[in-house]
């Protein structure tokens, strides 16, 4: 008797990251929070430390919710973001819409495809994006190629990224 057993499913990619992105030189974090009932995972205010462990000056101001958890599907990763901005869609997007001091709205796709992958094709659910865009959000790919995943020590920091645009003015 043999036993059937299920082809093994290729990996997604090595590692993937999505974050949704308010950001503006002037953009004040905390009116974004206030107005959207929703904190953020990561936050920075123009002229103040970008981190209390860096000298680093913010040069803008950002509002971001980080996809979770880290290294899940992507779609996955959106799912729990647009989950946590479920009751302020509205609100997003007038705020988007008729807020001067957000310069960019954005949703920004990270991941490195496997080692040894040539071609890289990866096919948004439609529904997910239509979500993010219609509220007035761009999405933005960026892809690395294998081995290159920068910050990781013995990396190559001049990484290439393929930044592709998708949505409102996107160009």
């Amino acid at each position: 008797m043999t036993a059937k057993t299920m082809p093994k499913r290729r990996k997604e990619s090595e590692w993937s990251f999505v974050r949704f992105t308010l950001e503006g030189r002037h953009l004040d974090p905390e009116k974004v929070s206030k107005a959207l009932g929703v904190r953020p995972d990561i936050w920075g205010q123009r002229g103040h430390p970008s981190s209390p462990h860096s000298p680093r000056i913010c040069r803008q101001g950002s509002w971001t919710l980080e996809g979770r958890p880290r290294n899940a599907r992507i779609e996955t990763q959106m799912k729990n973001i647009l989950k946590r901005i479920a009751t302020a869609g509205d609100r997003l997007r007038r705020l988007i819409k008729n807020d001067e001091t957000i310069e960019g709205a954005y949703l920004k796709i990270t991941f490195e495809p496997p080692e040894g992958t040539v071609c890289v094709a990866y096919q948004l659910q439609s529904q997910l994006a239509y979500e993010f865009v219609s509220l007035g959000v761009d999405i933005v790919l960026m892809i690395y190629p294998p081995g290159n995943t920068p910050g990781q020590v013995g990396s190559d920091t001049r990484h290439t990224e393929d930044r592709t645009r998708f949505g409102n003015g996107a160009g």
